[in-house]
């Protein structure tokens, strides 16, 4: 009976286990649409709520194995044991609600990151003390010792993972702003708002009012909801350029030289029972005072911080030196380009060039290695030397080799550049060998159509790459059958008359 009880717990644990994996896998490709954002956003706010549960569970757990080291009996091994199957299912459930809060969009940052994780691994410890409590049940005490140090580790990890998101629901240092310096110095921890007070009078010169009273008022009463950690309604209000971008609503935070139109003063000026009202209802609110300072300020042109002269020459002198790179490459023939409005990574393209590749051309397209995320390369006279310039290109999504001369060589670098999504070997001299090699992560889709490649072989890695969308020759039979029949059909289409 008992085996039978080890099995049958063992496959819901496994069950478990997957259903963990499933919620990460799943709340991270979440697909944020009006519909699926708002079932989100209600179910994931139920985390707080939650979260006491587990805690609850696990602190009674721990209490009754601590009397149990010094007289056990079967009825606390029979609370033990209903105390751990819940505490893993609420973990579970807390860590789904969590990731679900997370995926709406209105967090963000390192602390997300690792409270995001440590409450999964929370979950995941969770189902190992399950096994190991019923494991120890079944067959007399055997991995009691796993299990009592797998509820020391769950007791180290429950107040980091409590810090975190206390951090995120509150903001930065709020289980440890008054806490005594000498436990402040033992644990380390970065006394975030003496750095940020220092960073503030380097750069309050000349009695400037948004870092002397403004931002002061924003980072006592806002930056917890609408910092770089929780962004509720996608507002944040921890820098000036912040300040003036619209959120998800649309609002304009603040128009200088316009209280009317600046909707944190209105948020501010709400009663504290209305549902748009800033700060909510329960929290500390600004003072008359405060609310008048930036009224003051935003009706006198809402001015930002000192401006750093010097940064902002050296950002133009950066600018305009890759400007003149980008145009050195134009006029020999190559193209590089954004990929979007706004966007940092860039396009490659050789179509216009007509002479061989210098080495200032090189060097240059080295300098942009880090950001180039498409190639357009065919029929150039070195490929090699523009591929080993690339190897290892870090945000290298898309490759156009087409009509590749000694594909086989290059294929070792294209290894390299593990973010390689779509790659295009179309009428290159590929041979079976190299194609057998080539191994990438991230690869979806493979052209490589009118090569040395046989049949058999591209059926070979087309079976050892499911992942892999892989394209060879065209069916021009089959392209021909589909035109006729088509044709067929529209000279067959009459319409009716009315």
């Amino acid at each position: 009976m008992q085996k039978i009880f080890l099995f049958l717990s063992t496959i819901l644990l496994v069950l478990l286990a997957g259903t963990l994996g499933w919620m990460v896998l799943y709340t991270d490709g979440l697909l944020a649409s009006e519909q699926v954002l708002q079932w989100t956003q209600f179910l994931g706010r139920f985390h707080p709520v939650i979260l006491h549960l587990p805690i609850g569970l696990f602190l009674g757990l721990l209490v009754i194995e601590f009397f149990s080291l010094r007289k056990c009996s079967s009825s606390c091994d029979r609370a033990a044991q209903i105390l751990v199957w819940l505490m893993t299912l609420t973990s579970m459930l807390t860590a789904y609600l969590g990731l679900l809060l997370a995926s709406s969009g209105d967090y963000s940052g390192d602390t997300l990151w690792w409270h995001k994780w440590l409450g999964v691994a929370f979950s995941a410890v969770s189902l190992l003390v399950t096994f190991f409590k019923v494991l120890s049940q079944c067959f007399e005490g055997k991995g009691l010792s796993v299990y009592r140090l797998l509820l020391l580790g769950l007791l180290v990890l429950l107040p980091i993972v409590g810090h975190n998101g206390g951090e995120l629901t509150h903001g930065k240092g709020y289980l440890t702003k008054y806490a005594p310096d000498w436990l402040r110095d033992k644990l380390a921890i970065l006394e975030d708002d003496k750095i940020q007070e220092a960073e503030l009078e380097s750069i309050t010169e000349e009695g400037n009012l948004f870092t002397q009273e403004v931002q002061p008022i924003l980072d006592q009463y806002c930056v917890s909801c609408h910092g770089p950690e929780k962004q509720k309604s996608k507002y944040r209000l921890d820098t000036y350029e912040a300040l003036l971008t619209p959120g998800s609503m649309g609002d304009t935070t603040v128009e200088p030289y316009s209280m009317s139109e600046s909707f944190l003063l209105e948020y501010m000026l709400l009663p504290e029972d209305d549902d748009m009202a800033m700060p909510p209802e329960g929290k500390s609110r600004p003072s008359a005072e405060e609310v008048l300072l930036i009224a003051h300020w935003i009706a006198m042109g809402a001015e930002g911080p000192p401006v750093d002269v010097e940064a902002l020459a050296a950002a133009k002198a950066a600018t305009e030196a890759e400007l003149a790179k980008v145009s050195g490459l134009f006029y020999a023939g190559v193209l590089l380009l954004p990929v979007g409005q706004d966007s940092e990574l860039l396009y490659l393209d050789f179509q216009n060039l007509d002479a061989s590749l210098s080495d200032d051309i090189l060097d240059t397209l080295e300098s942009f290695k880090e950001r180039i995320a498409e190639v357009k390369m065919a029929d150039i006279s070195e490929p090699i030397k523009v591929l080993q310039i690339l190897e290892g290109a870090p945000k290298l999504r898309v490759l156009n080799l087409n009509g590749l001369k000694r594909a086989d060589a290059a294929v070792d670098i294209l290894n390299s550049m593990t973010s390689l999504g779509v790659i295009n070997l179309f009428g290159s001299d590929l041979s079976g060998v190299g194609l057998s090699k080539l191994k990438l992560p991230n690869l979806q889709k493979l052209y490589v159509g009118s090569t040395a490649v046989t049949a058999n072989e591209l059926a070979a890695y087309r079976q050892a790459n499911t992942s892999t969308d892989v394209y060879g020759d065209v069916d021009l039979a089959t392209i021909d059958a589909i035109k006729e029949e088509d044709l067929q059909n529209s000279a067959a289409f009459i319409p009716k008359e009315k």
